[in-house]
């Protein structure tokens, strides 16, 4: 037993940090696109399915957080641009309010399916990763699927 290790320190591995990052940015993305989503426009019969999406990503945002900050790592997630680019891109999609919902809904699907490729791309790149990291990695690929799942009927 190490030091560290008796004072009761814990040091991440680099897989480890790495895929907390992605969980934390990836529920990032998800909370704040829906959020643009339910500021912009009312989205009539999925506004409740959003609104319970917006609070699972931010449960997965806060728990990525948390276990980023045990380890002193401070989290790191859109920039500025990417937030800008994000924003304008759901503005963009919305603006013909006459078709509005089955474009929100494939722009959610298709935003959620890709987030969860590369978010098993990443867990699989990360080998090394702790047994928390790829639980809440594994929590949310469930969360994505389930919301893909429950939006497909307003296609």
């Amino acid at each position: 037993m190490n030091a560290n290790e008796t004072m009761g320190i814990y040091y991440p591995t680099e897989d480890t940090v790495n895929l907390y990052q992605y969980i934390y940015k990836n529920a990032q993305v998800g909370m704040g696109s829906i959020g643009k989503l339910l500021e912009i426009q009312d989205c009539g019969e999925i506004t409740e399915i959003l609104h319970g999406q917006r609070k699972g990503y931010t449960a997965i945002l806060r728990d990525a957080a948390n276990a980023l900050a045990k380890c002193g790592i401070r989290p790191t997630g859109m920039r500025g641009l990417e937030k800008l680019h994000t924003c304008m891109m759901i503005k963009c999609s919305v603006k013909n309010k006459e078709h509005s919902l089955p474009r929100i809904t494939g722009m959610v699907i298709l935003g959620t399916t890709i987030g969860s490729i590369e978010g098993a791309k990443k867990q699989s790149q990360c080998p090394g990763a702790d047994d928390d990291s790829k639980a809440l990695m594994e929590r949310l690929l469930r969360f994505e699927e389930a919301n893909c799942r429950s939006l497909r009927a307003f296609l």
